[in-house]
């Protein structure tokens, strides 16, 4: 399935304006009126990527009710069940073509119009989709401690895994120490620290990579008795503020504590941007670079591994690096809790999840080797 690469490459900017099309259908300047207010006190309690993701399906849709002669506000459930089968059949996820469908409720209650997605018609047209392309989402690849392997506290490491690309980077960094060139040395080994505290905060505290780069320095503290914690003043459920404490081990925090001092950061972001020059920005790096800076350690992790690091990547070596993002940490460490035995009340609290959807979701994946029904035999037997 298609993801939804329009809606990925977009601005975040213009979260301020209905599309035209929008407020064009509404003929009255009182509902106009109403409609504005009511979108922003709305967009004031939602986080600004479900804000852009609305305003993007209100803002395709509008466009197509425009181009095929259907009125977006408030539209018919024969509108929109067409709608959606023309989306479906651009090959788009599943759960892209139900958050069409919940952005246009949105709308409809915003405008304080009856929800065409509240009618049967579009129900079954939805079934449909699910029932002829399948609920599987697209997940990313979960970066876990050891790997997949059988046993997370007695195997060794197995593959791509948090150790192996802390080891690679491990070797960049003396790689780099030879290097006479001092800015060069300079450059490699900032890069290579920053990345790996970059990994390791991740995976400890299950950061979305939002989150991450909202991390400052005096978030985090150290505990007498080894590890530490790590502040959140704000997280995609925490929406109000009140804050949420994450552990972190003795590992990351040497990972950090190396960082930081090389960096010389005292206070501020933790995760800066770097210069080509090895000088640091004062801005932490953005969300996508989170991803971006996974994606690219990983590739080069594989590569770090061939005889000939020119050589192409394997069919499923590419795979994996495409399916790397941001989240890869959050996921790896929300199965290896699973495969470790921690049960679903303890996962959510400590890494913030209101409900147990999407960590089961992210165990479904989990390797039966490393599950529960593994742990259960090899007891009994």
């Amino acid at each position: 399935m298609k993801s939804d690469t329009a809606f990925d490459q977009q601005p975040k900017a213009h979260l301020n304006t209905l599309p035209a099309t929008i407020n064009d259908a509404l003929i009255d300047d009182d509902r106009r009126e109403r409609l504005w207010e009511r979108w922003v006190t709305w967009r004031s309690a939602r986080s600004t990527n479900t804000v852009r993701a609305v305003l993007f399906d209100i803002s395709v849709f509008a466009g197509w009710a425009r181009k095929n002669g259907h009125r977006p506000l408030p539209a018919r459930p024969e509108s929109v069940s067409l709608y959606l089968e023309e989306e479906a059949s651009k090959g788009l996820a599943v759960a892209t073509i139900e958050r069409r469908a919940s952005s246009i409720s949105t709308l409809h209650r915003l405008a304080e119009e009856r929800s065409p997605c509240d009618d049967e018609l579009v129900s079954w047209r939805l079934s449909g989709i699910r029932r002829a392309n399948g609920k599987s989402q697209r997940q990313a690849h979960p970066l876990r401690i050891k790997g997949d392997v059988e046993d997370i506290e007695h195997s060794s490491p197995n593959g791509l895994s948090l150790l192996s690309i802390l080891a690679f980077l491990d070797d960049e960094i003396a790689g780099a120490s030879k290097t006479t060139n001092v800015a060069e040395r300079t450059r490699i080994c900032r890069h290579a620290m920053r990345d790996a505290a970059l990994f390791c905060v991740a995976y400890d505290a299950g950061l979305r990579a939002s989150e991450l780069v909202r991390v400052l320095n005096d978030h985090v503290t150290t505990a007498p008795g080894g590890g530490g914690e790590l502040f959140l003043p704000l997280s995609k459920t925490d929406a109000e503020g009140e804050g949420s404490f994450r552990y972190l081990s003795e590992r990351t925090l040497k990972r950090l504590s190396s960082w930081l001092g090389a960096a010389g950061i005292k206070e501020g972001p933790v995760f800066v941007g770097i210069k080509r020059s090895g000088m640091l920005n004062k801005s932490a790096i953005a969300p996508d670079t989170v991803g971006r800076i996974f994606k690219k350690r990983v590739e080069q992790y594989f590569r770090s591994r061939k005889d000939n690091p020119f050589l192409p990547l394997t069919p499923e070596e590419i795979n994996i690096v495409k399916s790397i993002s941001g989240h890869s940490g959050r996921i790896g460490v929300c199965q290896d809790a699973f495969a470790a035995g921690e049960d679903i009340g303890g996962i959510m609290r400590d890494f913030d999840w209101k409900s147990s959807r999407m960590p089961i979701r992210y165990a479904r994946k989990l390797s039966a080797r490393s599950g529960a029904a593994s742990r259960l035999h090899k007891k009994t037997q």
